[in-house]
Order: structure tokens, then sequence, then C-alpha cells
């Protein structure tokens, strides 16, 4: 058994770890919240979005009704959201396994997350890029933007995302963004068809980057609060392992305390009986 000192200083560390692993699993609830809060706003302006490209696709002349918009070039890219920070347990290696297995030959690779790029270069796989992933639902906006900025040229546009699902868990989904799906160009519409002053081709081609960014948003946003969710699981499987270590530690340091004082009461007795003894003696 370890010395009293040791298991001291010991308790004392984990005691400041506790704190730590208190902290980030509170700051991970509340982050995982307030993406969970924001996702009705993505949601409702993705289906505007889809409502406005199933206006726009009928208003080309026929038999074009279901056309796809003129894009400059045709590359095949597949992004992947993953994590900037790491405490999220299997997260990032989920998702970089499931781009290996979805990833068609010739398909551009982006990554979103610093961890993903490190999970990704430990598989051997190298991205044409590698975006830093934002912390907070305040940096989804320009985030989008930026790896929207980077699709420009892309006429095959491919989104693997973590979604959240209910007790902090995920599940990862793969989703086809561009070309626009058949059932979107000819979903319903709302009752009043909309003022245009671009022709129906240039006002579908606009709507089709705008589709990539609302769903690149949402993405995002998806997989923030699955991120902050794991990172949530992963504090309290570590608060639970500390709180197991601290009752180990508290009860080998009651153990070798007991053991201390027993040996400082032998030593009194024993003491005590030698100066008796000592002063029997002096007095015959």
């Amino acid at each position: 058994m370890e010395s009293l000192p040791h298991i001291r200083a010991k308790l004392e560390s984990l005691d400041e770890l506790s704190d730590l692993v208190g902290a980030l699993r509170a700051l991970a609830a509340i982050q995982s919240r307030e993406a969970l809060a924001a996702l009705d706003g993505t949601t409702r302006y993705t289906r505007i979005i889809e409502n406005s490209i199933a206006w726009a696709a009928s208003l080309l002349p026929a038999p074009q009704g279901t056309a796809q918009p003129p894009r400059p070039a045709r590359k095949d890219i597949l992004v992947v959201v993953c994590s900037e920070n790491g405490f999220v347990g299997s997260f990032n290696e989920r998702l970089i396994e499931q781009a290996a297995k979805d990833r068609h030959d010739g398909e551009g690779l982006i990554l979103v997350g610093r961890q993903g790029g490190i999970k990704a270069t430990e598989r051997n796989i190298e991205p044409a890029q590698n975006f830093p992933m934002t912390t907070h639902i305040h940096g989804v906006p320009d985030t989008a933007r930026q790896v929207c900025d980077a699709l420009s040229s892309a006429g095959r546009v491919r989104l693997i995302f973590a979604r959240y699902r209910q007790g902090a868990s995920y599940e990862i989904v793969t989703k086809r963004i561009l070309p626009l799906a058949m059932d979107l160009l000819t979903g319903a519409r709302s009752i009043l068809p909309p003022l245009h002053h671009l022709s129906p081709e240039d006002l579908l081609a606009q709507l089709a980057s705008e589709y990539l960014y609302a769903e690149m948003s949402h993405g995002m946003m998806e997989s923030l609060a699955s991120e902050n969710g794991a990172r949530l699981q992963t504090m309290e499987s570590a608060d639970e392992s500390i709180d197991r270590k601290l009752d180990k530690l508290r009860g080998e340091e009651r153990t070798l305390r007991q053991q201390q004082i027993t040996e400082e009461l032998i030593d009194v007795v024993t003491g005590a009986e030698a100066t008796k003894e000592k002063r029997t003696k002096t007095v015959l």
C-alpha cells in the first residue's frame, strides 16, 4: 500500500480533476441545449428554401420543369462534420469510419473539425481541406458559409454529420444535398406564388446555393448538439470513474491512518511500560 502522504496528494489531485470534469459537463449540457433550441430555426429556414425551390422549378418552361440549375463544374465532394475539441468518446472515429465506407471513387473530401482531421490522418485519409469547426452556435453561420464557398464548383455534394437523438445520443447520417433531389423539385408549394425578378433558371441556381448553405448550417447545428451530448456522456463516465477512485483512496487513507494511530498507541504503551519498569528497578 502507498504511503499516507502519497495517497493524500492523489486525493487532492483527483478532487481538482473532479471539479474540472464537473465544469466541462455543465458546459457541455448548456451548449447541447443551446444547439437543440437553435435547430428549430435552421429547420424552418431549410423548409422555406425547399418551398421556394419547388416554386422556381415550376416556373421553368416545359418540358424542363424538373431540370437542374446549371453549374460551371462537376466535382463530387463529401463533407464530414466532426468536432474541433476532444473529450467526445468515439464521436469522431465513427464519423471518419462512415466516411471511409461511404466515400465514392474520385469523390473529394472536406473535413470540418480539427479532431476529424487527426482521426483521418490516423487512417491515412487525406482530405482536400480541413476547416475548423465552431464550438458554439453563434459560429455556425460563418463556418457553414466558409465551407459553402469551397463548394462553389461542386456539382455533387454529400454531407455526413451526427444527428441528435434523445438521451444525449446520436446517429451518423449521410445526406445528399446536390444535385437537387427530384422530390424537392416537384414538392408541395405554398398557396401564393412568389414575386421574382430573375429568370427561373437563375432563380433556381441561386436557390440551390442557398439550399446548400441551409443544409450545411442545419447539419452543423445537429452535429454541435450531438458532439456536446457525447461530451456530456463522456464527462459523466469520467465523473463516475473519479468517484470510484476517490472512494478507494479514501478507504486506503482511513486504513493507513488507523494503522498509524495503532502504531503510535503501541509506541506510547511500550514507552510507558519501559518507563514503569525503569522506575521499579530504580526504587529497588
